[in-house]
């Protein structure tokens, strides 16, 4: 009776998203490099993973509305708090304790903003909780799908999103970059992951020029609730 509660509000959220700030929320400069690459090649763009795109691909081949894709990613964000709750029952765990997850992921600020978004956030949490809730099925069922679907969803979450955390200090004027030994946060990250490659991407341009670019590019076409690939 609980999580039906939660899963209605979750629902009556999303909804009311969708009606009041349609088609969704504009602004953000990755949303360019992910319709570019989906309209160009899903490989064409060296900061953009395939995955995002090829999913945007695959939508617009059913329809051109921005809504549809949004609605698709409300979709998996509910999903996603689904497999959260079903992950903590699997440990034998009480009901209870399986709907703190899920309502964090049902009604938090950031993963909604991010649902609403033309971002890639909302497929990249469903896939990883996807290969840990089957993960955590593989330790009680002894079949060979669950290793399987973990895997596979694990595997697909990381053609989705690229992620570099560069170090930060702090200081009464606010935040600074601190230097790395290595060269940059991606070198380090290779040096100390044997296995991985570093890819250092410059440009020319500030952020704010490709904040503007973006918004100059897109935003009027997305008010429209399409986006032509």
């Amino acid at each position: 009776m609980a999580l039906a509660v939660l899963v209605a509000g979750a629902v009556a959220v999303r909804i009311w998203l969708m009606v009041s700030y349609g088609p969704a929320f504009l602004g953000f400069p990755d949303s360019h490099g992910y319709l570019t690459s989906a309209s160009t090649g899903v490989f064409s763009g060296v900061e953009v993973p395939a995955g995002y795109p090829i999913f945007l691909r695959a939508l617009h081949a059913l329809s051109d509305r921005l809504t549809v894709v949004i609605l698709v990613q409300h979709c998996l964000g509910l999903i996603t708090g689904l497999l959260l709750y079903m992950a903590v029952r699997r440990t034998g765990a009480p009901a209870w304790l399986g709907l703190f997850p899920a309502a964090i992921v049902f009604f938090g600020g950031t993963g909604l903003l991010l649902e609403h978004s033309l971002l890639a956030a909302p497929l990249f949490s469903f896939l990883l909780t996807a290969s840990v809730c089957a993960a955590i099925y593989a330790l009680w069922e002894p079949t060979l799908r669950w290793p399987l679907l973990a895997g596979l969803a694990a595997e697909l979450a990381g053609k989705i999103v690229v992620d570099c955390v560069n170090p930060l200090g702090f200081d009464g004027g606010g935040a600074y970059p601190l230097p790395v030994p290595e060269g940059s946060a991606a070198q380090q990250a290779a040096t100390l992951l044997h296995d991985t490659e570093a890819t250092m991407i410059t440009s020319s341009r500030s952020s704010s020029e490709r904040v503007a670019e973006w918004r100059m590019r897109s935003i009027c076409s997305l008010m429209e609730d399409s986006f032509s690939i």
